[in-house]
This record gives C-alpha cells, sequence and structure tokens, in this order.
C-alpha cells in the first residue's frame, strides 16, 4: 500500500515557504530607547525650547537616523527628552536600523549649532537608558539633582525629607551616600567585626558615578569618641577626606584600647 501524500505535499510546501525568504533579509527587534536630561550653561532646556533637537546617525557625519524634537511628546513632561532607535538582527535591511553592539553617535543642536556629540553603544534590546547633557539641573532647587531624583524617585516634586524605606535616611541623605532610596537593605552603615583581639571597622566607600553626580566626587572620614552623646567627636587618624573609589575602608582598633571606642562615619560630595 502507498503512504498517504499528505505529509509529503506539506514537507515539499514548507520548503518553498524557505526557499522564497531573502537570505540577506534582517528581523526586527524590540527598539533602544535613550532618554535624559540636557542643560545649556546650568540653565534647563525644556520642552518650551523647541529648537533643540537630539539626533542619531552611524557616523558624526552621516546622516540622521533617528531623532526627536524637544516638546513632541507632552507625556514626557518639562525636562525629559526620549530617542528610540530602531533595532534589526544582523544583517539590518532597514536602513534607518542599528545593530546590537554597534556605537550611535548622538547630537545634541539648537539654532546656535551643536551643543553636544557623544557615542552611545547599543548593549541591548528593549531597554530604555538614560543619557543626560550637560551639569545636572536641580530645577526645584532642593540640593538635589532631578536626574537622580527621576532615576531613583520617578518624580522631582517628592518630600525629600522622608525615608520611604524605613532605613533611618532621608531621601536627600540616601542621594548623598549614593544608597538606594527604595532598600532598605542598602544604606549607609559600618561594619564591626572581631579579628582575634582586635576590632575592624570596615566601610564601604563609594565613587559618585552616575546620573546625578556628574561633576561631583564623594568623601568620608571616620570619627571616634568615647562617649556617643557628650562626644567629643575626633577624625581618626588617616580617616580624613578619603575619596570614595568604590574600595573598603578599614580601621583596626588594637587589643587594649582603654575605655569604650564609638565610631561613626561621615559622607560628603564636592565640586570643583
Amino acid at each position: 500500500m502507498s503512504s498517504p501524500s499528505l505529509p509529503l505535499a506539506a514537507f515539499t510546501l514548507t520548503l518553498t515557504l524557505l526557499a522564497a525568504l531573502p537570505a540577506s533579509a534582517g528581523f526586527p527587534i524590540p527598539d533602544h530607547v535613550v532618554y535624559g536630561t540636557i542643560a545649556f550653561d546650568n540653565r534647563a532646556v525644556t520642552r518650551a525650547d523647541s529648537d533643540v533637537f537630539i539626533e542619531a546617525r552611524r557616523s558624526p557625519n552621516g546622516p540622521v537616523l533617528a531623532s526627536y524634537h524637544m516638546g513632541t511628546l507632552p507625556r514626557l513632561g518639562d525636562f525629559l527628552y526620549e530617542l528610540r532607535l530602531e533595532l534589526e538582527e544582523s544583517p539590518a535591511e532597514s536602513p534607518r536600523a542599528f545593530l546590537l553592539g554597534q556605537s550611535v553617535f548622538l547630537t545634541v543642536r539648537n539654532t546656535r549649532g551643536i551643543q553636544f556629540q557623544t557615542t552611545h553603544v547599543l548593549t541591548d534590546s528593549g531597554v530604555a537608558q538614560r543619557l543626560d547633557f550637560g551639569t545636572s539641573i536641580d530645577t526645584q532647587n532642593d540640593g538635589v539633582p532631578d536626574g537622580w531624583q527621576l532615576a531613583s524617585l520617578g518624580t522631582t516634586t517628592s518630600n525629600l525629607g522622608s525615608d520611604p524605606d524605613g532605613d533611618h535616611a532621608t531621601d536627600a541623605a540616601e542621594y548623598t551616600a549614593g544608597t538606594g532610596p527604595r532598600d532598605a537593605s542598602d544604606a549607609f552603615r559600618l561594619g564591626l567585626q572581631r579579628d582575634g583581639a582586635d576590632l575592624l571597622v570596615t566601610l564601604r566607600a563609594l565613587a559618585a558615578t552616575g546620573t546625578g553626580y556628574e561633576g561631583r566626587q564623594r568623601f568620608y572620614a571616620l570619627e571616634v569618641a568615647s562617649d556617643p552623646v557628650a562626644g567629643p567627636w575626633q577624625v581618626v587618624e588617616n580617616h580624613n577626606r578619603i575619596p570614595g573609589n568604590n574600595q573598603l575602608l578599614t580601621y583596626r582598633q588594637p587589643a587594649g584600647t582603654e575605655g569604650p571606642r564609638f565610631y561613626r562615619a561621615r559622607v560628603w560630595l564636592e565640586s570643583p
């Protein structure tokens, strides 16, 4: 008995469809989005600055493949831009599509000409990465840049004196320390442990990097007192104004130190 013809016909049809696909077709994948704030001469660029454009190119002098005109999307509010970059799997078919791993040349310009130029690597699809141009702005004059507030709190109008994660540090203090304002486990604390008869006092000294810390540097100091209320607090020798560089600071209190000792750390930000 001969076998049924349907499986053979279906197999033949499948081959025909595959053969009809162009060998060079690029398949679309989710866009890569860049967003952030812009400042010219320490002044925030807003949606009212309708002469400001953010543009993406393959090369510095190449054609514009994606752009955003300030004020185009009301949902972004007064200060944010959003640049959506089309992606395809290699090889790309669309003349406007980029490939993952490519470097994109970003330009911010207005009627006075080009104000900023930088490169941005497309490390992943379907993500939104923040990129601010110019010095971080502080439209509320509350001491914490808008960029950090938007990235960490989702708004620039929250009460920075509050402590929503309950770690006994206000949002303003979390900005200074570089800790997460919504994560109680991420807090500015000293570590204490015994090493034989010695006491080790440790502190993670974070670098001031990321959104909201442009042009700033973080410093630390370790202080000691015999009474936590009356003090007097004194800086531990060689532990004052230490630049944060994501290192672990360690102070060893020798065995046999007389009397009680209490330790505390200070952290602050400085601009050049």
